[in-house]
């Protein structure tokens, strides 16, 4: 059976056989080879009694990471199953939002060919349909979707680094293959 090993403890009891070596590096002043040789010699001391610190961490949190990543294997499926619930559900919040801006479409159509007369009446019913799209749940807010056709794409852009794409277009860069359009996304 282990015994229990206090970190601390492992700690002080390095640092301990270390200090002396630290001090006599702290004055050693390199003037001569002896000099020279000596620092190195102390140099390589220290590392080894980092070297040793650092198995002893490993041996002490390896069991650790092993719990953790036992924990987190029960969790993932779980996890998962909400990552695809709420994708779900936000494709049926798309679709519902779709649907209310094209009747909000076919209102302005109707009210433009004088289907509808009365301005009051296109305005409530206009903010009927935006006030369904409001919800205390959920936020929507529109991003661009950048698409990247990589045979029309110059040279500087063949490995596609986003950022710089990004930044380019941003700026009022034309770029050959990239092409932008909004794409609304709903964050819960």
């Amino acid at each position: 059976m282990k015994k229990k090993v206090d970190a601390l403890v492992v700690v002080k009891s390095l640092q301990a056989k270390a200090n002396p070596i630290g001090k006599k590096l702290s004055d050693l002043e390199v003037k001569t080879q002896s000099d020279f040789e000596l620092a190195g010699k102390l140099v390589k001391q220290l590392k080894e009694m980092k070297s040793l610190a650092t198995d002893r961490k490993k041996e002490m949190t390896d069991p650790i990471r092993q719990a953790l990543g036992a924990i987190s294997k029960h969790f993932k499926p779980f996890e998962e199953w909400v990552d695809e619930m709420e994708a779900d559900t936000k494709m049926k919040m798309s679709v519902f939002l779709e649907k209310l801006r094209l009747e909000e479409k076919k209102l302005a159509k109707s009210f433009d060919e004088g289907k509808i007369k009365k301005v009051s009446t296109y305005v409530g019913k206009t903010a009927e349909l935006k006030q369904q799209a409001v919800s205390q749940f959920s936020q929507t807010r529109e991003v661009d979707d950048i698409q990247v056709d990589i045979n029309k794409l110059p040279k500087e852009y063949t490995t596609p680094d986003m950022t710089k794409i990004k930044a380019d277009l941003k700026a009022g860069k034309k770029i050959p293959g990239v092409t932008v359009s909004k794409k609304q996304i709903i964050a819960i």
